[in-house]
């Protein structure tokens, strides 16, 4: 379903396959009976039968009886308007968000809000500026400017220059924006405006992690490590042929650390190096790796591992007694571990090992959690349904 409405005492759902209505009594207990609702019937008692000659952004057409149809040839019915104090009439719509007109100029414009797709695979921020991407091939790109609650979208279907809308995850170095994704490297100045897909033969496949070492871009792969820097800005793949794919990066002590599906790694200035604990805890595949001030953090179907390479001082806890889930993304503070789980989130207290869990139930957009960003006093988290800001340092709050 796209959009529901209350009409008298019935509940009209909006839906891909067409427009349905159920009593408001009946919910839970019947069916909506599919009903062949005309668009002049979706409009509210305070919109015109007929109205102004709007003048919409190019691309777009206004139809007198209140239909926009995008350049997509999408055509989206208003269903409600608010003229304000103003004089500037509001648009409500059926699955194309708000416009404003203006009664004067008769000029129209979309006033978008919200991600370009309900999935938040990956995120980023950079002082007022919010990145957003999704694994939904239907997506697309969003860049919430906060400052002036400024919201962008950039899509493959309306750029020939981004291949595709899944992105594995997201990173800057000065004024470029780099994405990963299932089709290479793509990167976005901000300055220029410009996009550029580099799909040279180290970037051809699929680039699942990013991380910006000293303004040299770290690429994870599904067969290795590649980087980018101003010496080659094509790339150069530093890890040989057969090695595992990457999934995460950290940085501890100056040192680059990998999470990979066949064990942790950390990088000595010239070749990765596998790490070896007694534990056996990074002997498969890790999904994700982060770090604080004593050490690094790896998690995988065995469990969870705290380690520091200079002391060699390791604290575990086991995967059937705390996680029991898969995890796609793990992040440090200075008192907890969090970890992005496909049944929620879990909140490690480091001072007393105590574990926490959250659920739908306690405000996740929803399941699963896949990312994962510290914000200060707030942490994001990337769901299937959205993105959930959690005011984790609120004074009142406390954990029991």
């Amino acid at each position: 379903a796209y959009e529901s409405i209350v009409s008298g005492p019935n509940i009209l759902i909006r839906t891909s396959n067409g427009i349905y209505a159920i009593r408001e009594k009946y919910l839970g207990e019947r069916e909506p009976v599919y009903t062949e609702l005309p668009f002049d019937r979706l409009t509210r008692d305070n919109c015109p039968d007929t109205f102004p000659l709007y003048i919409p952004p190019p691309g777009y057409i206004f139809k007198q009886e209140g239909i926009i149809m995008t350049p997509n040839f999408n055509e989206y019915a208003i269903s409600f308007c608010h003229e304000d104090w103003s004089g500037k009439q509001w648009l409500g719509t059926w699955g194309d968000g708000v416009w404003r007109a203006d009664p004067r100029s008769l000029r129209m414009k979309p006033l978008p809000v919200g991600l370009a797709t309900e999935s938040v695979y990956c995120m980023f921020t950079e002082g007022d500026e919010y990145w957003f991407g999704s694994d939904n091939p239907d997506g697309g790109i969003t860049l919430w400017k906060k400052n002036n609650s400024r919201w962008e979208y950039f899509e493959s279907r309306d750029n020939p220059f981004i291949p595709t809308n899944v992105v594995n995850d997201i990173t800057t170095i000065d004024s470029t924006v780099y994405f990963a994704t299932p089709n290479g490297l793509l990167s976005y100045n901000k300055q220029s405006a410009t996009w550029r897909w580099i799909h040279s033969s180290v970037f051809s496949g699929e680039c699942r992690t990013l991380i910006n070492k000293n303004d040299t871009l770290f690429v994870g792969t599904e067969d290795g490590v590649s980087i980018l820097c101003d010496n080659a800005p094509e790339g150069v793949r530093i890890t040989e042929v057969g090695f595992p794919a990457v999934n995460k990066f950290t940085i501890w002590n100056g040192r680059l650390y990998a999470a990979s599906d066949e064990g942790g790694f950390w990088f000595n200035g010239k070749f990765m190096v596998q790490i070896h604990t007694p534990d056996g805890y990074l002997k498969g595949e890790v999904w994700a790796t982060t770090s604080d001030s004593d050490g690094v953090w790896f998690v995988s179907d065995l469990g969870l591992l705290h380690y520091n390479q200079k002391t060699e001082e390791r604290s575990t806890w086991a995967y059937d007694a705390y996680i029991n889930s898969l995890v796609y993304d793990m992040v440090a503070t200075d008192r907890y571990v969090w970890l992005a789980t496909e049944n929620g989130v879990l909140k490690l207290r480091k001072e007393d090992e105590k574990w926490f869990s959250y659920s739908p139930e306690d405000g996740l957009a929803g399941n699963p959690v896949y990312h994962i960003v510290p914000d200060g006093d707030y942490i994001w988290f990337g769901t299937s349904e959205g993105a959930t800001r959690f005011f984790w340092n609120d004074p009142s709050r406390v954990d029991w």
